[in-house]
């Protein structure tokens, strides 16, 4: 399982629930935005209804409300 709090060994930069916390700033994790850019397009409606309740929730958690 992955940690939501990462430190990156001899580097001076904290991995933070998908950005990168360093003393030049706070910038997107440049693997999340690879991983997003590569996220498969849904094939078939199970899979569009899947990616549609991800998308969701994770819509609730940014708005700070339950799914």
């Amino acid at each position: 399982m992955q940690s939501w709090i990462s430190v990156s060994s001899g580097s001076k930069k904290l991995y933070f629930w998908g950005h990168e916390i360093s003393v030049e700033g706070i910038f997107v994790d440049p693997r999340k935005v690879e991983a997003m850019l590569k996220w498969e397009r849904p094939a078939n409606v199970t899979k569009i209804q899947s990616s549609w309740v991800l998308l969701s929730i994770i819509g609730g958690l940014l708005r700070g409300s339950p799914p």
